[in-house]
């Protein structure tokens, strides 16, 4: 449990610092650990592992892996089964890999099979069961470890190193007010875009990891708490506010502004289209939509009966209004268009009983129509760049028309990834005027992290039977039948006093299981296969063993 007291004496002694992490600082120690949950594992039910580093099942010496051990997890019937070895050992609701250093004083990690990358995950490891049955992992870890795994996701590892610092100090400063924020939760963060993506260690990130380890401890403070560091893909030119996206809270070290170095970088995401002038070339839904309102504006006037037909001809001028929070905010909610109209009123003939309609008459008067940006124009144009309405729209005039364009990928709140990457690469700004520029309200300051204390597993007290998750215990078996000609005993000799040897349909691993046999357990031999299997009975089971796990008497 992290106490809310111990962070708080750092606060107290905070000092500004620029992002190399030179300036002197007065520091306290702080729990320095993150719990990940693999959300984006899924609802999976039988996972892989390959262990890159020593473990032990709760700390628990006797219940030790070393490096290159294969495991393999499986959910079923309300409890995890983990393989190894050929032997399946029953771990009940759950359990944890705890960590340990080698011999050489390395710790290492796992791979997880069924993971996006085929990267290290450096932590201990807490399996359990979801209501639905399926694994939950979670991995709690150093946050710098973290931080390896989410700056080169969170932003392309192509960046410039200044820009991949601040994206370090934001992320870091991030999962650090979670950790205090989720205390009462069994995870601090998820691995998805829930939270900030985490896909493991690669080490291959070269760049990413440099400033990670440049920026070591660096976090943004508001207020003597740890300010919550929003970011984004594009604000599209200006900061959004965070009470704007997310309603109250206290964000006054957020402003909103407008971002040159977002607008200005080719890469930063928009999309256009274009409105002619001339009314008839105009997108098929959007000329739609505006004939229907005409139509409605005309008759609630008076100029129009039930019946008679309206059309537009020509559009004389596009503009972006009304901003959805108002004050400085472009991110306008209506698009008004003035048109030149016309309309075909009943001569008073009828023919089969059916009024006619006349020739066109262009109206003298424009007409002034207002449509919502978000849930009619960006749809009808197919220029949306995000779900929800984040998007800032800008008209401007062109040859033959007005093209509308929507910019900012994502919310826009705090620091553009994209303004980042030009101030960097263009201007060469450090990440101390990067995050000036989009957290003006920040205190910054270096943590020093407490040292996680990790341990030798062969230094570990000789003992067996400490870990929580035990497997379960085992009925006793019914008496084997009498041998018959050519048959003999043979007894389960498999690593731990409590392991299992799985009983198979046939001499593979790929083939079912039929059962497990405890240690120590006897059988009847029927046959060994050239291939190292043996065909078995019990008095409840026949089928085929691993030779390698039996002792033939």
């Amino acid at each position: 449990m992290r106490k809310l007291a111990a962070f708080m004496l750092v606060f107290v002694l905070t000092v500004a610092v620029a992002c190399s992490g030179a300036a002197e600082t007065v520091q306290q120690a702080v729990d320095g650990t993150v719990r990940v949950w693999l959300q984006s594992l899924g609802a999976v039910k039988a996972l892989g592992l390959t262990l890159d580093g020593v473990y032990t099942v709760d700390g628990d010496r006797g219940f030790r892996f070393e490096r290159g051990t294969e495991i393999k997890l499986g959910a079923e019937d309300g409890s995890i089964a983990l393989q190894v070895g050929g032997a399946t050992i029953d771990m009940g609701g759950g359990f944890t890999l705890t960590r340990h250093l080698d011999d050489d004083g390395q710790a290492g990690g796992a791979y997880i099979h069924e993971s996006e990358k085929d990267t290290l995950y450096c932590g201990d490891l807490t399996f359990g069961l979801r209501t639905d049955g399926s694994l939950r992992v979670i991995v709690t870890m150093q946050v710098e470890d973290y931080l390896y795994g989410v700056v080169p996701y969170e932003m392309s590892d192509t960046f410039p190193l200044e820009a991949l610092k601040a994206q370090a100090v934001t992320a870091r400063t991030y999962v650090m007010q979670r950790t205090v924020q989720n205390a009462d939760k069994d995870y601090d963060v998820s691995d998805t875009t829930d939270d900030q993506v985490f896909k493991g260690l690669d080490a291959r990130f070269e760049l990413p990891i440099q400033a990670v380890d440049e920026t070591r401890g660096l976090v943004g403070m508001h207020n003597g708490e740890y300010a919550e560091c929003f970011y984004s893909a594009s604000n599209g030119g200006q900061t959004a506010l965070a009470t704007d996206v997310w309603g109250d809270g206290d964000y006054g070290y957020l402003t909103i502004r407008d971002d040159p170095y977002d607008l200005e970088n080719p890469e930063s995401l928009s999309r256009s289209a274009t409105i002619p002038t001339d009314a008839m070339q105009m997108n098929e839904t959007l000329y739609g939509m505006l004939v229907q309102l005409a139509g409605e504006e005309l008759y609630r006037r008076g100029e129009l009966m039930e019946g008679e037909a309206v059309g537009l001809s020509e559009v004389l001028n596009v503009e972006a209004v009304n901003p959805i929070y108002g004050g400085e905010s472009r991110q306008y909610g209506t698009i008004r268009f003035t048109l030149r109209a016309s309309v075909r009123h009943f001569t008073g003939q009828a023919t089969a009983g059916v009024q006619q309609l006349g020739e066109p008459e262009t109206l003298e008067e424009p007409l002034t129509l207002d449509l919502d940006f978000y849930d009619q124009v960006r749809g009808a144009l197919d220029i949306a760049l995000n779900s929800s309405k984040y998007e800032l729209v800008t008209v401007e005039q062109v040859e033959g028309g007005f093209e509308i364009t929507s910019r900012r990928y994502g919310h826009g709140v705090g620091m553009s990834q994209r303004g980042a990457q030009r101030m960097a690469g263009v201007y060469e700004m450090t990440c101390e005027e990067i995050l000036a520029f989009y957290y003006p309200g920040l205190t910054w300051v270096t943590l020093n992290w407490e040292d996680p204390g990790l341990t030798k597993a062969h230094a570990l007290a000789e003992s067996l039977g400490y870990a929580a998750p035990r497997p379960t215990p085992a009925p006793t078996p019914a008496p084997l039948p009498p041998l018959a000609e050519g048959e003999s005993y043979a007894t389960v000799n498999v690593a731990g006093v409590d392991s299992t040897l799985n009983v198979r349909e046939g001499p593979s691993t790929e083939t079912k299981i039929l059962g497990v046999l405890r240690n120590g357990q006897q059988m009847i031999v029927q046959g060994v296969t050239e291939d190292g299997w043996v065909k078995m009975k019990t008095a409840e089971l026949e089928g085929y063993v691993m030779q390698s796990f039996v002792t033939m008497e």
